[in-house]
């Protein structure tokens, strides 16, 4: 068989050395024997290797199929190479000098009548955050050309994901539904695509799906009547005829891009392969595939609740072929176990509660907390709980199926339920919380409904871990389940209460199962309201209740909660003495959140006693292991990389802080989103990398970055724009920008002595003014760095150093001056950052003068 030929965007790929080994190995077999694709690939490598940058000229403009050379700037991008051409333009890499990233900028070869309507629909495309559609970052109009910013994907068009390997029913209808969830947001969002094909489907090397090239899409259905625009194969018999492109046209398109998946031919043509793919789902795409728009699915939303209907169904299907095919006697011989399963599987609480109206609930609750990144924030939240609702099907199916071999259903059956019915309850009680959003719910929904147990882990329950469960059972789940949804949604105190309740439920029972798992989650509670001895002692004896019993995960959550408390009490050398046990326990059960966490508390607490090395080998770890489980891009990998890369800061290497930093703060733009506190929190770590760094102008504008993304979020007055503020206010000091260093500083000192009197970054906050008030040349403010100093045993060493070194500095009693002044000189000496190791020169130089 013929060997296809290299995708213009895959040759992109291999230029830019972005394909994988095997991958390479196998474009270079083909190129040496392909005439057009060593051409195709030799123009790509001529542009690249072109070192001559270029601006537009009014003269003499470009055309949009003209390879622009290295170098060339379109706006705050410079073009690097190009990737690919596709039937809307020529598509480059280009490195964005504001936010330091590279980017997909496609220059759009076809224009749709006034340049104007194309530039709003793009910005429309701007606001569209989905996790299943490639975001628009920008939109540059440039000498008569338009430039389209877009994220820059590395992966594979569902075209040759189909190709690369041999796919099942299963894999590619859960591939095309997370393609449809994009679609479906773009179309609430009044956006039709108007190109809907594999070739515009990305499977990214996370493994997420995304919808790019909105190239022809229209506004609300509008578009230029009469004209036919689109890719041929896959157009509307309405399109066909020059008819307006609308949702439905896309419907019709999506489902000859399933089909041609499916069977390897377009409608209407013999298959080409052999499809398993049950009547149920052949029956939606027929559906969809409708002449008639009007007899299509009413929008993509219920395509594909009968497309993910459809593929649940699976299970009921193999079971009716395997009985056409038995005899009767086989019938008979398996019905009795087929009658008890259905009995057990329809008496237990299985049911969904993501649906439709909880759905829109939860929007429309969103949407009145008018939070910046509430809508963003959702669309993530929707993502995650699809993907909980396909596990939860593919469970479901997988324990209710029964085998026609065996007389009654499975002895692990009534546990397997069980628990199916525990992660409906805890699905349920996060489900409400969000259709009562507010602030808080909003900031901590992401998370929460990515933290989810995934039900598939119910299919894997042994007949060992069945126990005789009490008939206070029913009652403690649900108090365990609201427990978790307050909890996850920040409602810390609210949980405390309830958790208090399911631990008496538990105690009355006197059952040790419950009492180990109520006792893991009231400590856990005790440790997020600041309770810490007594979380200390609870979760103590909840790993006692978990040995007796043999309940690894409680003993798991237990242990690494535990940690988590004994590190917040600053008892280090306990967390170094007792990860060992722990490590141990988290080690017998598959959860690589639980284990990473352990993992931290150990590197943490090693990175706190100066041991850099020793916590930089075991934070990487920590990282490497979400990245495999949860990938590169994932919010949990981003928040241990970002431990990693504060205690890479720590022990001096801040380039290897900035490069952990900025792939953190990747991974919480794609789990969060731009505008989410997360995110900013992030961002204001590498500003402060910079800060300390002393390279002033990146840590001003990551910095003022921060702190307008954290106001916008919480407010003004919030704690982490403080927190933020008061750094920013430090780079300004430092980069000679006195006057309004002082402004900052004074603005933020109000947001302190108002809500955090206490809070020790005020101490920093004091530090700051009375800095930027001796640059001005005002008198030493000492009343406010005595304040500063009680407040700064909380700080890092070097930090209080800093106190002490401008207290020490600015009073007149010479005694005095000099201990503060020898102790801010042995605190500055615990780190070599650029920034500390300025002041413990001004320390020395400062005893120097009085001996």
């Amino acid at each position: 068989m013929t060997e296809p030929h290299v995708a213009p965007e895959l040759a992109g790929e291999y230029a830019a050395n972005l394909v994988e080994p095997s991958e390479r190995a196998r474009i270079e077999a083909h190129v040496d024997q392909c005439a057009s694709c060593r051409e195709l690939l030799s123009a790509i490598a001529r542009a690249m290797f072109s070192t001559t940058g270029s601006s537009f000229s009014a003269d003499k403009a470009p055309g949009p199929d003209t390879v622009l050379p290295r170098g060339t700037k379109v706006g705050h991008f410079s073009l690097e190479q190009p990737l690919g051409a596709g039937g809307m333009g020529l598509v480059y890499l280009a490195y964005d000098s504001r936010l330091d990233r590279h980017v997909a900028l496609k220059c759009v070869r076809e224009r749709r009548g006034d340049v104007q309507q194309l530039l709003s629909e793009a910005r429309i495309m701007a606001q569209l955050a989905h996790p299943n559609v490639v975001p628009v970052y920008d939109v540059i109009e440039a000498d008569g050309q338009t430039f389209i910013a877009m994220e820059l994907v590395v992966g594979r068009t569902l075209r040759q994901w189909l190709d690369s390997a041999p796919r099942t029913w299963e894999q590619i209808v859960d591939l095309f539904l997370e393609a449809g969830a994009g679609l479906s947001a773009a179309h609430q969002a009044g956006i039709v695509h108007g190109d809907v094909k594999p070739g515009n489907v990305l499977v990214g090397k996370d493994e997420r799906v995304r919808v790019t090239d909105f190239g022809l899409a229209s506004v609300g259905g509008t578009g230029e009547g009469g004209v036919v625009r689109g890719t041929e194969a896959y157009l509307a018999p309405e399109q066909r005829k020059g008819a307006t492109c609308d949702a439905k046209s896309d419907q019709y398109a999506f489902a000859v891009s399933l089909n041609e998946a499916l069977t390897g031919s377009m409608p209407g043509q013999a298959p080409r392969k052999r499809s398993s793919a049950p009547a149920s789902v052949r029956r939606v795409v027929e559906r969809a595939l409708s002449t008639n728009p009007a007899d299509r699915f009413p929008s993509m939303r219920e395509l594909l609740a009968a497309l993910r209907s459809a593929r649940a169904a699976r299970w009921r299907w193999v079971v009716a072929a395997v009985a056409l095919t038995s005899t009767f006697a086989l019938l008979a011989f398996g019905a009795g176990g087929q009658r008890a399963t259905a009995a057990q599987c329809e008496a237990s609480a299985l049911s969904t509660p993501w649906t439709a109206t909880a759905r829109d609930a939860a929007r429309a609750a969103f949407d009145r907390t008018k939070l910046s990144y509430a809508a963003e924030t959702f669309s993530r939240v929707d993502a995650n709980l699809a993907a909980w609702q396909r596990a939860f099907d593919e469970a479901r199916s997988k324990v209710c199926a029964v085998s026609f071999f065996s007389r009654g259903p499975s002895p692990t059956l009534p546990r397997q339920l069980a628990c199916l019915e525990e992660n409906v309850l805890d699905a349920r009680a996060l489900v409400a919380q969000l259709n009562d959003a507010d602030v808080g719910v909003v900031l901590h929904a992401s998370a929460a409904s990515q933290q989810l147990r995934s039900p598939l882990e119910c299919t894997a329950v042994s007949p060992e871990v069945t126990a005789v469960v009490p008939a206070e059972a029913e009652a403690f789940h649900e108090k365990v389940a609201a427990t978790r949804a307050l909890a996850a949604s920040g409602k810390y105190q609210a949980s405390l209460e309830l958790a208090k309740e399911a631990n008496a439920i538990a105690e009355r029972s006197k059952d040790p199962h419950l009492r180990a798992a109520a006792k893991t989650l009231l400590g856990g509670i005790h440790g997020l309201v600041g309770e810490f001895e007594l979380a200390a002692t609870t979760l103590r004896e909840a790993i006692r209740l978990s040995e007796v019993v043999h309940d690894d995960r409680s003993r798991c959550f237990a242990w690494s909660d535990l940690l988590a408390v004994e590190y917040n009490l600053g008892h280090t050398d306990q967390v170094l003495a007792l990860s060992e046990l722990a490590l141990g326990a988290c080690e017998r059960i598959d959860d690589v959140r639980l284990l990473t966490d352990v993992i931290s508390s150990r590197g943490s607490s090693l990175s706190d006693k100066g041991r850099y090395a020793e916590a930089k080998v075991l934070l990487e770890d920590a990282v490497r292991r979400r990245e495999l489980a949860y990938g590169p891009k994932d919010r949990r990998t981003s928040a241990m990389l970002s431990v990693l890369a504060n205690t890479m800061a720590m022990s001096g290497d801040l380039k290897g802080a900035i490069d952990a930093h900025r792939r953190a703060l990747e991974g919480a733009e794609a789990g969060f989103g731009l505008a989410h506190p997360e995110t900013a929190i992030i961002r204001q770590n590498l500003g402060d990398d910079f800060l300390y760094g002393l390279d002033l102008p990146p840590a001003v504008q990551a910095l003022t970055a921060a702190v307008d993304t954290l106001s916008a979020a919480n407010g003004p007055k919030s704690r982490g724009v403080a927190i933020a503020a008061t750094d920013l206010a430090f780079a300004h000091l430092l980069q000679g920008d006195a006057r309004h260093a002082f402004e900052v500083a004074e603005n933020t000192l109000g947001v302190f002595a108002e809500s955090f009197p206490k809070h020790p970054v005020y101490a920093m906050a004091l530090l700051a003014r009375h800095q930027a008030g001796l640059a001005l040349g005002t008198a030493p403010r000492v009343d406010d760095l005595e304040l500063a100093l009680t407040l700064s045993d909380d700080l890092p060493p070097f930090e209080k150093g800093r106190v002490q070194l401008a207290l020490g500095t600015a009073i007149t009693d010479p005694k005095r001056a000099q201990v503060l002044v020898t102790a801010a000189k042995e605190n500055l000496a615990t780190t070599t950052l650029p920034l500390i190791e300025q002041e413990r020169r001004r320390a020395e130089q400062w005893l120097s003068t009085k001996q």
